[in-house]
């Protein structure tokens, strides 16, 4: 919170035509309730990633079958391992 807090101080110029504009309380929960949120699946996404090169670096064959199914446009490795892991290669 302190770096946004940081960061707005030093561009308040470029925050101040929104100064006049409120949110109410109900809409501030919600935001922050978001913001929350956004962080936890962040965090998780960041974990999975971990998850994932652990498994890709133990298994060779899953490493290459997922090399092989991400040379796919649009497949990432994390979608790669997704689909191997639905068809039980995993």
């Amino acid at each position: 919170m302190e770096a946004h807090r940081t960061a707005i101080i030093r561009n308040l110029d470029k925050f101040s035509p929104y100064l006049d504009k409120s949110l109410s309380l109900a809409q501030r929960a919600l935001v922050r309730y978001h913001l929350a949120e956004l962080d936890f699946k962040t965090s998780n996404k960041t974990l999975l990633a971990v998850e994932v090169e652990q498994i890709l670096t133990e298994y060779p064959s899953i490493r290459r079958d997922a090399l092989n199914l991400a040379s796919i446009p649009d497949f990432s490795s994390f979608t790669a391992v997704w689909v191997l892991a639905e068809i039980n290669k995993c």
